[in-house]
């Protein structure tokens, strides 16, 4: 239940901390964080109106067209077990429960979805509430030390979150183009499944892609199997290639404790949580090394 609550303002910080630079700069301009803070959010409200209005459309008709090519993808029947073909039998049934579940969520996800709005513009306009929201708690001699603390962890955290944005922005459009080139009929809604995958160590671009050249293998798809494993060298490649270029040290993170915070997250706050749970982690560790004056790298 707990979890519930925290994800809509967690998810905010995270926005507030991806929209600060352009605030910041844009406070320069005109003398006043509040009305930077109100242009800036007000452009980012309206892409992602645009976004939800052409893009979920889009991905409906996607998902729609990817359910009759996986209902078409037949299978030798050695590689169909009489327990598959039962599950098979199932699956629209439990497709449609979940539909079921879906709409009776949607209620909540409205509300968690304009909270998480509205987090987001007080954090742009007032970024250190968290921080005032802790020094109430703390001694007050202790208040220097939290607000220079804060302040390099706000720092470092928002570079890495802009980071790993560009990052997964360049896997995700390697991944629909590359799908494009190979003639696949749905490229947004796998190349996003793509770019998240890639963004998760513990899981990765070949969670999906690897799966998808061995079923095309096995359907004598060779040009269609060798493509997907070309493109998931192509993503590996990029991703090794832009990554060092901008995340540097990062926040320092073993990545078996990531593969742990991951799956602290994931039973705490659901799918969110395998990727909220490693950069929390990271950030601790971040702070924890710099109120003891150690290297976090």
């Amino acid at each position: 239940m707990l979890a519930v609550w925290l994800t809509p303002f967690l998810l905010a910080l995270l926005l507030s901390l991806l929209l600060d630079v352009p605030i910041s700069r844009l406070s320069r301009v005109y003398g006043s964080r509040k009305l930077a803070a109100g242009l800036v959010f007000g452009l980012f409200l309206c892409l992602v109106l645009l976004a939800a209005g052409f893009g979920v459309s889009y991905l409906f008709a996607e998902s729609e067209r990817l359910l009759l090519y996986l209902a078409a993808y037949d299978l030798p029947e050695e590689w169909l077990p009489q327990s598959i073909e039962q599950g098979v039998e199932k699956y629209g049934l439990q497709l449609l429960q979940a539909a079921t579940r879906f709409l009776r969520a949607t209620p909540d996800a409205v509300v968690g979805f304009f909270v998480t709005l509205l987090a987001t513009y007080y954090l742009c306009v007032e970024p250190e509430l968290p921080l005032r929201a802790v020094c109430v708690f703390a001694p007050r001699h202790w208040h220097g030390r939290l607000r220079m603390v804060y302040q390099q962890a706000l720092e470092a955290f928002s570079a890495y979150l802009r980071a790993q944005a560009v990052v997964v922005l360049v896997s995700t459009l390697l991944a629909m183009l590359g799908l494009k080139l190979l003639g696949v009929d749905c490229v947004l809604l796998p190349g996003l499944v793509i770019g998240l995958l890639d963004l998760l160590p513990m899981l990765g671009p070949g969670t999906l892609l690897l799966p998808w050249a061995a079923m095309s293998a096995c359907r004598d798809e060779a040009e269609l199997a060798l493509g997907l494993l070309v493109l998931y060298a192509v993503i590996i490649l990029g991703r090794q290639l832009v990554e060092p270029r901008i995340m540097g040290a990062g926040l320092g993170l073993h990545p078996l404790a990531a593969l742990a915070a991951g799956f602290a997250g994931l039973g705490l706050f659901g799918a969110f949580g395998l990727l909220l749970g490693p950069m929390v982690a990271g950030l601790a560790y971040f702070i924890y090394c710099e109120s003891r004056g150690c290297d976090a790298a």
